[in-house]
């Protein structure tokens, strides 16, 4: 009747203008359930504005033995005791709930599951047990029986609270004559047998507000209220507190959530996210929408502070301090940009050293003093980097023959760097100018632009572009090997899986694999972007643009991680793959000893078990791919109130320098350090779901962590059933980066944490510094 009534008052505020009638019905039965289940303080049982009690079988009567010794519970006693035990099956969830809704639906969590009682048999997180399922532990119901007895004078009465907690189950509650046997619901469950569930349509609504009746009682230790008070006994578990008639209008009239349900009126309220996730097009409707006012809070990502101008807005919340004050401006500054308003900017301070620090000192951040941006043009790499871009560029203009993929540009038959050799073998005049024009006139020299000295560090044996040229061949040769083998051997899927290989990496955009190699500039984007494609139908869909660097959604978008992102939920579920294609496979190995890592393509034989340092590597080994197709969701959801899902989060490996261009010894105090600076060092990124790894369809892509179960039967992300075999790999991803190295070689510390406390320490103190992001470094 309560769920019917709320429905009908949801329809007349026209608080839900997009639900049909049955989901509207469905809406207010979770608004009901929700409160008849609620164990929190600021419910609205909680702050004594209502309450619920168990309808009264007809004809009841308490039976005799609570009427005796030791308990000696009057009539009406006695059936407040009733009240109390049925009371903590409510409170633990165990209810039926209405076909309209489940109990495994989001709005409940974190106890969104189904539970229910038995009598003395107790499944962790699913099954209570109405007798306490160890003789040497007592529960709710026990313990409360036990400090009644105490009240009574009886100190040893644990067999006859046990006889009587079996005798109410027995008899009185689920018995088929029994005359509690309506409250509840049934159902067989394997092994456990018969298991029961409380039903929320014999109970009753007690509103304090409007029934001057009802009667509540609160403890003078743990300040609960409750409106079953036997003896002045605090029903709550393990509290010694005695239980006296309150009013909570006095008691809680300054209590500040029963104030918002009293005093707040429930206007309507649109909450939208708007984030860099959003096609441009739905992004501009969503900031249209806020404008005219259909919208009333933007829920931002940090990509809002950009210059988005939102009109008269008037407030800002922070949800954590921002790294920098660069950041706060550009986030405080979104309110207050018209005359006609007001600002008002709330930073709330997570408890997190970062936060702490400014939380302490807060006009750090909000004086806004920041250091000017600047670039240093007369950057070796930035301008190497460059000349190399501009002429490839040049290159690329008159030979358009040799752009796209990295088979047109490096084709074994007619290879484009020995063309640019040539190219450049006659310094065109055109290319030398371009080169002038864009080097700062200090490098000149450096860049030895006069006698095109920078072609031996483009093209020379130990040129970027040689060196990439010649590990990129060697890999092709190796692969082409192995399906010749394969093939010999008539292993034909084999050799299927490496001529996809093959396919995989001489298909790869050009422009991709130059910047990968810090051949030609990145231009401060990420280069490896990938996507979480959603083939879904509905609109939510349609208005979305997931994707991320590769390096963040190795984590982000691995199997089994969820995403917020236009009002659903979106759970990865496939690595996609491509009919020509075979994501390439590397085995690799980090030396629990030293830490490095090293890899190799998985099936070129290399040994991979003893490290550098002469160390056995260990167990942290084995094999990943790199998913460059990107993922597929599943079918969305609804968020509930937990943090979305993150399979495992990814760490970073360090495997070698490169080449060294500058060396620096210093001392501080009174210990020598050594500083290495270096281009193309190595390092990796991987996601092994925690020493588990990923199990991932050969067919389709479906993939889930492993749980050293087979996948079995699954469905394709278009829906068909599928049979394929599955692969244990982890996710990983390499790239080139400059490397900075220090070594103390007169200083000797084996405690990991020491050189753990060291790095961050070093990584704020840059941050700092040079004011920026530690995560940038």
């Amino acid at each position: 009747d309560l769920a019917d009534s709320l429905k009908r008052i949801l329809a007349d505020l026209n608080l839900y203008p997009d639900k049909s009638s049955q989901a509207l019905e469905a809406e207010a039965w979770k608004w009901v359930l929700n409160e008849f289940m609620a164990m929190e303080r600021i419910g609205l049982e909680g702050l004594g504005l209502l309450g619920f009690t168990p309808v009264l079988p007809p004809g009841w009567d308490p039976p005799r033995a609570l009427l005796g010794s030791p308990w000696h519970f009057s009539k009406q006693e006695a059936t407040e005791l009733i009240m109390v035990l049925l009371d903590s099956m409510r409170k633990n969830s165990a209810v039926l709930f209405p076909d309209s809704v489940s109990p495994k639906d989001e709005y409940f969590s974190p106890r969104n599951r189904e539970y229910f009682f038995k009598e003395n048999v107790s499944v962790s997180g699913r099954i209570y047990s109405w007798l306490p399922s160890n003789e040497h532990v007592n529960n709710t119901r026990l313990d409360y029986l036990l400090r009644l007895a105490q009240a009574a004078g009886s100190t040893d009465a644990r067999a006859e609270a046990i006889n009587i907690l079996t005798g109410i189950w027995v008899n009185l509650l689920i018995k088929v004559d029994a005359p509690w046997q309506g409250h509840f619901s049934s159902i067989h469950d394997g092994n456990n047998g018969a298991v029961f569930r409380l039903r929320p349509e014999y109970w009753e609504l007690r509103p304090a507000g409007i029934n001057n009746s009802v009667r509540w009682y609160q403890c003078d230790k743990c300040r609960h209220l409750t409106l079953h008070n036997i003896r002045g006994i605090c029903p709550t578990y393990r509290c010694g507190g005695k239980l006296s008639e309150c009013d909570p209008n006095e008691e809680l009239a300054d209590n500040h959530y029963r104030r918002l349900y009293l005093e707040t009126l429930p206007l309507s309220m649109q909450a939208v996210e708007h984030t860099a996730q959003l096609t441009s097009e739905r992004a501009s409707e969503i900031q249209k929408e806020f404008y005219d006012g259909k919208v009333n809070i933007l829920s931002c990502s940090t990509t809002f502070e950009l210059g988005v101008d939102v009109g008269d807005l008037e407030t800002v919340f922070m949800r954590n301090v921002p790294p920098t004050a660069a950041n706060y401006i550009q986030r405080a500054g979104r309110a207050g940009r018209r005359t006609s308003s007001t600002a008002y900017v709330l930073t709330f301070a997570q408890r997190r050293s970062h936060d702490f620090s400014h939380y302490a000192e807060p006009l750090r951040i909000i004086r806004g003093e920041i250091r000017p941006p600047y670039i240093g043009i007369s950057n070796d790499k930035i301008v190497r980097r460059h000349i190399y871009a501009v002429v490839i560029a040049l290159f690329w203009r008159l030979n358009r023959q040799y752009y796209g993929r990295v088979k047109e540009f490096f084709n074994e038959e007619d290879s484009a760097t020995l063309k640019l050799a040539d190219f450049l073998r006659d310094r065109p005049k055109l290319l030398e100018l371009a080169l002038y024009r864009i080097v700062p006139k200090d490098m000149w020299d450096k860049m030895r632009l006069q006698d095109w000295g920078w072609v031996k560090e483009l093209l020379g044996v130990n040129g970027v572009l040689s060196r990439s040229e010649a590990e990129l061949v060697n890999d092709l040769t190796q692969l082409r090997a192995l399906e010749s083998e394969y093939k010999d051997a008539g292993n034909y899927r084999r050799a299927l899986v490496m001529q996809r290989t093959i396919n995989t990496i001489e298909n790869r955009n050009i422009l991709s694999f130059l910047s990968q190699r810090n051949i030609i500039p990145k231009y401060g984007f990420p280069v490896d972007v990938v996507e979480l494609q959603l083939h879904h139908h509905g609109d939510e869909a349609k208005g979305l643009e997931l994707s991320r660097d590769l390096k963040i959604a190795l984590s982000e978008y691995a199997p089994g991680s969820q995403v917020v992102a236009g009002g659903r939920l979106w759970t990865s579920r496939y690595l996609k793959k491509l009919p020509d294609r075979e994501p390439i496979k590397y085995s690799y190995a980090i030396c629990q000893h030293c830490g490095r890592y090293r890899s190799s393509i998985a099936d070129i034989q290399d040994d991979l078990d003893e490290c550098i340092c002469g160390e056995r590597v260990g167990r942290n080994k084995g094999t990943f791919i790199t998913p460059e197709f990107g993922f597929i969701a599943g079918p969305p959801a609804v968020p509930g109130m937990t943090r979305p899902q993150r399979s495992f989060s990814t760490r970073k490996f360090f495997s070698q320098a490169g080449n060294v261009e500058r060396e620096h010894s210093l001392e501080l105090g009174g210990i020598k350090i050594m500083l290495l600076t270096g281009t193309d060092g190595k390092l990796a990124v991987i996601n092994n779901a925690g020493q588990r790894g990923f199990k991932i369809c050969n067919s389709c892509g479906y993939a889930e962590i492993n749980s050293y179960k087979p996948i079995g039967n699954h469905k394709t992300p278009w829906g068909k059933d599928c049979k394929g075999r599955s692969t244990q790999v982890s996710l990983g991803y390499e790239f080139k980066t400059d490397i900075l190295q220090l070594w103390f070689p007169d200083y000797y510390r084996n405690d990991e944490g020491f050189w753990e406390s060291l790095l961050y320490g070093l990584l704020e103190g840059v941050g700092s510094a040079l004011d920026i992001d530690r995560q940038d470094i």
